[in-house]
């Protein structure tokens, strides 16, 4: 089967890393995800970006941030995917792996030393002056 690569715009501030799923595909990984939240009904798209962690494009601006928040305050459904072992991060905790140049180790592993800070506010907008978009190629 031959693939059509398309090229979409993408703000970095929907985007959400998910990582402790185990082993698992893609497709596998969405079709989970749609049983844990809600958000997950809407249109997203999902890549692996290893064998550890994912990253979640939502096309509904702020389903990211709602997500994130609702993960961070402990709701239901959030505790139905932390129960399951699934964790996730924003962009800017992406940002600060690559600032920190965390990558002896696998992305889900160098988000957790990033999440571990208790200073980091990882859910928050980009940087003023900062380009927040990114091109997914599907």
């Amino acid at each position: 089967m031959r693939r059509i690569l398309v090229s979409a715009k993408v703000s970095t501030e929907n985007l959400v890393f998910l990582w402790g799923f185990g082993e698992t595909s893609a497709n596998d990984l969405k079709h989970r995800l749609k049983g844990y939240h809600v958000l997950f009904s809407e249109e997203f798209e999902l890549r692996l970006v290893d064998n550890t962690c994912a990253v979640v494009v939502f096309f509904r601006p702020g389903a990211a941030e709602e997500l994130l928040r609702e993960i961070g305050s402990g709701s239901a459904s959030a505790e139905n995917m932390a129960s399951e072992g699934l964790k996730a991060a924003g962009f800017e905790a992406y940002k600060k792996v690559c600032r920190l140049g965390l990558w002896d180790a696998d992305l889900a592993d160098s988000l957790e030393s990033v999440l571990a800070e208790p200073t980091s506010d990882h859910a928050a907008a980009p940087a003023e002056g900062m380009k927040n978009e990114l091109i997914l190629v599907t």
